[in-house]
């Protein structure tokens, strides 16, 4: 069981969390007879990077890096860096 809590919104200013699964791909170029590359490209999923960010929308400043929180058995976003005792504020727990 991860230690956190679940939060719906950010914890400084209210607004809506966004979390960016990083993904990698390429761009598939093809050779002209020529010898230049082609203008159109193939846009290929090489896979995901496995990392996960977010932010606060309003970006005020609120970051969650790898490792600062993750998801439970329910999808629901833990937070395990902004809490009662680190920063002072009122949280606003939702429970689903």
């Amino acid at each position: 069981m991860l230690d956190g809590i679940v939060r719906n919104c950010c914890p400084i200013c209210g607004a809506p969390i966004t979390a960016s699964s990083l993904c990698q791909y390429s761009l598939d170029y093809k050779i002209l007879k020529s010898g230049r590359m082609s203008k159109r490209y193939r846009k290929t999923d090489c896979s995901s990077m496995e990392v996960w960010l977010a932010c606060c929308s309003a970006q005020c400043g609120a970051i969650w890096e790898e490792g600062d929180f993750a998801w439970d058995g329910r999808d629901r976003f833990l937070d395990m860096k902004y809490t009662d005792e680190q920063n002072g504020t009122s949280v606003r727990e939702y429970d689903y």
